[in-house]
């Protein structure tokens, strides 16, 4: 018999360890990019960070393909607990072509890094690492313009 199911992938439970945000992020690589160009969940910006969080909680109960503003959403929901944590989201908008990325900027014990998912793979994540946000941004420019 052919399972027509795909597994559902699970989130990691929160441990207060230095490797959950890797964990976290594996979590939402595995969940999948969205090329079929159907939205499947609906984001609206506008609307209380508790809507978002109710999104967040259907894309892991469901484990349906994203893209970059559900990602960035989902990494705002797996990063909650992380006391001691800023986050925000980075947008980008592309010169050519009008499009736009977003990705969850993580600052945690000194160091910035990126959450999120995107068809390319260097621009859908960075490792906390970085000493400014402007060098986290400067990856992600040099990023862009390599894969231009």
């Amino acid at each position: 018999m052919i399972n027509i199911y795909h597994s559902i992938p699970q989130p990691p439970v929160y441990d207060g360890s230095d490797r959950y945000i890797n964990l976290a992020q594996d979590y939402i690589k595995s969940i999948k990019y969205n090329f079929t160009g159907i939205q499947i969940y609906t984001i609206n910006k506008k609307r209380p960070f508790s809507y978002l969080m109710k999104t967040a909680k259907e894309m892991i109960k469901y484990g349906m393909p994203i893209k970059c503003l559900e990602a960035c959403v989902l990494a705002m929901y797996l990063t909650c607990a992380m006391k001691n944590t800023v986050r925000f989201p980075l947008s980008f908008k592309t010169r050519v072509g009008n499009n736009t990325h977003i990705v969850l900027v993580i600052f945690s014990n000194g160091k910035y890094g990126a959450m999120g998912l995107s068809r390319k793979g260097d621009l859908m994540d960075k490792p906390l690492k970085y000493t400014s946000l402007t060098n986290l941004i400067k990856e992600f420019v040099r990023c862009y313009e390599s894969s231009t």
